[in-house]
């Protein structure tokens, strides 16, 4: 199995994003999108890295999730939907689930 990973986009969390918690601090957000290739076949997934810039750390979480769709097209429009709504890591796996109900993916 060959797995390429390339960043397809960033976010950074503003302060009107946060408004509602009580974090002071830079929060990026980075999307990647991941093809797995299997022998001839390919196929997606996402990954989300967030990294929170404290004043005496850094905290990275990530969350990476399988599409299930050898579809490149899906899977770019799966990323800008979750860059655009500047979705977390924690929220992916929901996001996922609801697009698939939708029969987005």
């Amino acid at each position: 199995m060959q797995v390429s990973k390339s960043l397809y986009g960033q976010a950074i969390l503003e302060t009107e994003d946060l408004k509602d918690s009580k974090i002071d601090y830079l929060v990026e957000l980075a999307y990647y999108k991941i093809n797995q290739h299997y022998n001839k076949n390919n196929n997606y997934a996402v990954e989300i890295v967030k990294t929170e810039h404290l004043k005496d750390k850094t905290k990275i979480e990530k969350k990476k999730v399988n599409l299930y769709t050898d579809n490149e097209n899906k899977t770019n429009y799966i990323l800008e939907l979750l860059k655009k709504n500047k979705v977390t890591p924690i929220g992916l796996k929901d996001i996922i689930i609801e697009l698939s109900l939708k029969e987005i993916l």
